[in-house]
């Protein structure tokens, strides 16, 4: 329509030796040109060295300046909303997880877990073995070998390293020590002492729907 419509500019014209500077005329505005006052108008962000001269043109963008604007609110809103959704439903993936196990084994997820029942979730859940490992061995050395050595267990070994883990954890963490342990316990254990790449992964989910309003941000552009 910019194009169309005829509008006409005067733009300043600086000489390459940037002391001289001059009025150019514009006598219609090119596709270029009418594209790039387009979407000014429609990001409502100015309009730069370009003026309309068409009163035709002048009032479309009362228009378009208007339909830019629901058109970026109603995008933004979106984005916020699948951020917010995105950001709960990451939050309570680790406790969705807990609160099957706790189904499954006929736990109290509000007082937390039974030394047997924490058994049963070390081997249902191997990154929570893990996790209570690190915390146990915060040399990685040490804590990567008692991991693999698990992980290579057979099912009956499996459970008995489990149990000694446990035996060491009521004696040394305070979260063993009354012979339960809270859901929130075990998260904040899985959060700070998982794998790097968990804890990567993790990251990278949470910060997702920034990234992607971030890009689309820029791809408006």
């Amino acid at each position: 329509f910019y194009r169309r419509v005829g509008n006409s500019s005067t733009v300043p014209h600086i000489y390459p030796n940037g002391t001289e500077v001059d009025d150019f005329e514009i006598v219609q505005w090119n596709f270029a040109q009418s594209w790039y006052f387009s979407v000014q108008a429609g990001l409502s962000i100015g309009f730069g060295l370009l003026s309309e001269s068409e009163d035709a043109s002048k009032l479309y963008s009362c228009f378009h300046i208007l339909a830019g604007s629901s058109a970026i609110s109603g995008a933004l809103s979106m984005f916020c909303s699948l951020a917010l959704v995105r950001h709960r439903h990451f939050q309570t993936r680790s406790e969705q997880r807990l609160a099957k196990a706790s189904a499954a084994l006929h736990a109290d997820g509000y007082r937390g877990f039974t030394l047997p029942q924490i058994r049963e979730l070390m081997l249902m859940h191997p990154q929570y073995t893990n996790a209570i490992i690190r915390k146990l061995r915060p040399e990685p050395a040490a804590a990567q070998e008692a991991i693999d050595e698990f992980g290579a267990a057979a099912p009956g070994r499996r459970k008995a390293l489990a149990s000694g883990l446990l035996k060491e954890a009521c004696q040394r963490l305070d979260e063993f020590k009354h012979d339960s342990v809270k859901v929130e316990d075990l998260v904040a254990i899985d959060e700070v002492h998982a794998s790097f790449y968990r804890r990567a992964l993790r990251a990278l989910r949470r910060h997702r729907s920034s990234v992607q309003i971030t890009t689309a941000f820029f791809v408006m552009l």
